[in-house]
């Protein structure tokens, strides 16, 4: 590229934002920002056009976290509402990344982003209608970077019942008007509204999906769990900037409940360290869960899944001297150590990797069904190994003589 071509882009992109930027003031700063990096140099001697495109985004999504510049203008056509973007949803199952009915009849969906209900919204139905067989739900948004706000309003309508209600209200500088985003409650109402709901956010948690979550937690429907979300509330759209140089503007402002979470994104009700966010979900829903039944069958399940998750949690490495007093084979079963490991091993079977929180009580990490509780003798040496399985059966192993 040439210098006068960078600069006709700079100033375009700038003109672009001080015109059409939801907030003039903000927009005038962005634009002045561009100049005197340009008169200063720094983009001289860029004479790649991703170069630039890539530095002028590092420079403006430092002012909207929507900000991104690029170059091509197949690229910039295309975007999320290009004609293929349908199939390409599809072949990734318009974002439904992971399902699972965990212990305690809980239920967890996993979702990377939010399509159009035009294309996804039969699967998004279908995926709520199995969800309602559930006492409780984790909704995981983490590493979802958005999508439409008719998808927010469609599956946060599951979970809000049968009134409509207020998610978000978008001024438009472009027109002057503000539009109200209400949920849509489904054509037959579920146990989804009742239930206890759980929406796990991070760092990567943008747009649509952080307007979900803002929502739900705004309207006291769901408690958010994980670490303050990206913060790209702003919609907007992409501005031909000339030389096939496009630029993302903001020229709406979103809010939830009066609030922007622009930039600072969204702030969860409980704050966990990466990758704890699922067990942090997992034991509320299960203590709630305990709270509120007196179906004993159903208590012991929940406290074998809470046993179970806390031990993992601690995760507790016994000392050599420890694992001494474990070693052997009892009956067809063997306790051995694979390096750092303990490892639990039955006939022929591959090794499965034992867990305790401290106790003589090890979790098997490869199986959830099953636990395996040590007695020693006076010496402080197992001479006993019983299997306890979740319905109450237990199976009692003892020491081989001689072993190990």
């Amino acid at each position: 590229m040439s210098d006068s071509q960078i600069h006709e882009v700079v100033a375009s992109v700038g003109d672009l934002y001080r015109a059409n930027y939801h907030d003039p003031a903000r927009g005038e700063e962005i634009a002045q920002a561009l100049r005197a990096s340009m008169e200063a140099g720094e983009y001289d001697g860029m004479t790649e056009p991703e170069e630039l495109a890539a530095a002028l985004s590092q420079q403006v999504v430092g002012f909207d976290r929507h900000g991104v510049v690029e170059w091509g203008s197949e690229e910039a056509e295309a975007g999320h509402h290009s004609e293929g973007w349908p199939d390409a949803s599809r072949r990734s199952n318009h974002g439904i990344e992971r399902f699972e009915h965990r212990s305690g009849n809980v239920g967890f969906v996993r979702i990377r982003m939010l399509p159009s209900p035009d294309f996804a919204g039969e699967t998004y139905l279908a995926i709520t209608r199995v969800l309602a067989n559930s006492d409780a739900v984790i909704l995981d948004l983490r590493n979802n970077g958005g999508g439409e706000p008719e998808m927010v309003q469609l599956l946060a309508g599951q979970f809000l019942g049968a009134e409509p209600q207020l998610l978000t209200s978008i001024h438009w500088r472009t027109t002057g008007e503000t539009d109200e985003y209400w949920s849509q409650p489904p054509a037959q109402p579920t146990r989804l509204s009742e239930v206890p709901l759980y929406v796990l956010i991070s760092p990567a948690t943008g747009s649509a999906a952080e307007a979900l979550a803002a929502s739900l937690q705004h309207l006291g429907r769901a408690t958010v769990i994980g670490q303050n979300s990206y913060g790209a509330a702003n919609p907007g759209g992409m501005f031909a900037a000339g030389h096939d140089f496009s630029v993302w503007v903001s020229h709406g402002r979103s809010e939830v409940g009066g609030v922007s979470w622009e930039g600072d994104g969204v702030t969860p009700d409980i704050i966990t360290e990466p990758g704890a966010e699922v067990d942090t979900a997992l034991q509320l829903a299960w203590t709630g869960l305990l709270e509120a039944t007196d179906d004993e069958v159903l208590q012991e399940e929940i406290r074998w899944a809470l046993d179970r998750a806390r031990a993992m949690q601690v995760g507790h490495t016994p000392s050599e001297e420890e694992r001494a007093g474990l070693i052997g084979l009892y009956g067809d079963r063997r306790i051995a150590v694979r390096g750092d490991e303990t490892v639990y091993i039955r006939g022929s079977r591959a090794p499965a990797t034992l867990v305790s929180d401290g106790s003589d009580t090890f979790q098997v990490r490869e199986f959830e069904d099953f636990r395996l509780v040590f007695y020693r003798d006076a010496d402080g040496q197992a001479n006993r190994l019983d299997v306890v399985y979740g319905n109450g059966h237990v199976e009692s192993n003892f020491r081989e003589v001689g072993q190990p």
